[in-house]
């Protein structure tokens, strides 16, 4: 109904435009605009969410030429693991198989998340030097 009309569900709200100062982030630590050979980024949806929650985000990081894994994590509406299972052993897991997938370590990896998954994204035990983001 609310596109019918043109108008938002949150229209109510103030608009606001934040602007973050620079991190100071230099060198191999810094965000890169493509990917090196092997680069890889791992997704983690919000509970209740699903790993296409962010997919236009993910298609353009694998058009930069990352190798972007989302997997379905346990809370998600349409998860069928069966059993209990861990986000981290599921994010240990999609890491493992992607690694095997390009015959082994290989590249730099980072993880980034989306609400509940942005907390998986920084809690994640492992080396992320691409970095580790949370998206509200």
């Amino acid at each position: 109904i609310a596109s019918r009309l043109g108008v938002g569900w949150l229209s109510w709200l103030p608009q606001r435009n934040f602007e973050l100062p620079s991190a100071g982030v230099t060198g191999d630590r810094a965000a890169p605009n493509t990917a090196r050979p092997g680069d890889a980024l791992i997704f983690a949806h919000g509970f209740l969410g699903s790993p296409f929650d962010m997919a236009h985000i993910c298609e353009a990081l694998a058009a930069a030429g990352f190798v972007v894994a989302a997997p379905e994590l346990p809370e998600s509406l349409s998860a069928s693991y069966n059993g209990i299972i861990s986000r981290g052993e599921i994010v240990s897991e999609t890491r493992a198989l992607v690694d095997a997938a390009r015959a082994g370590p290989g590249g730099r990896w980072g993880i980034f998340g989306h609400s509940f998954g942005g907390g998986t994204a920084l809690r994640q035990p492992g080396d992320y030097s691409l970095g580790r983001a949370a998206i509200g």
